[in-house]
């Protein structure tokens, strides 16, 4: 899943109606907090497939896999998917972090 701590968004007709369906799910409690859904969800949980919804995340993802689907259909073969396994947020990060992880931890160090 895409993370939504800071969006940089080129002005365009495409993401001005992403923005829009965006906001509007926003303002509709079932749409930004489905029935069921569940901020946190744990391995041990075993929490079905999609009731782990994080509200502005999950938005964007729906709406940016919607489009992503309506590009290749439309013949659209350069486009490299967010869920692609070729993807950069995909591919080995160089420091591994993760959620609630306190910065005195040992942080991996680079290495080319």
């Amino acid at each position: 899943m895409l993370e939504a701590n800071l969006l940089l968004i080129k002005k365009t007709n495409t993401t001005k109606n992403i923005l829009k369906w965006a906001i509007l799910c926003a303002y509709t409690k079932e749409c930004i907090e489905p029935t069921g859904s569940s901020l946190s969800c744990t391995p041990e949980a075993r929490t079905p497939p999609g009731m782990c919804h994080r509200q502005d995340q999950s938005i964007f993802n729906i709406l940016i896999v919607n489009l992503e689907v309506r590009l290749r259909k439309s013949g659209n073969n350069n486009l490299l998917a967010h869920n692609s396994a070729d993807h950069p947020k995909n591919l080995q990060q160089r420091h591994q972090t993760r959620r609630a992880q306190h910065t005195s931890n040992e942080i991996t160090n680079c290495t080319n």
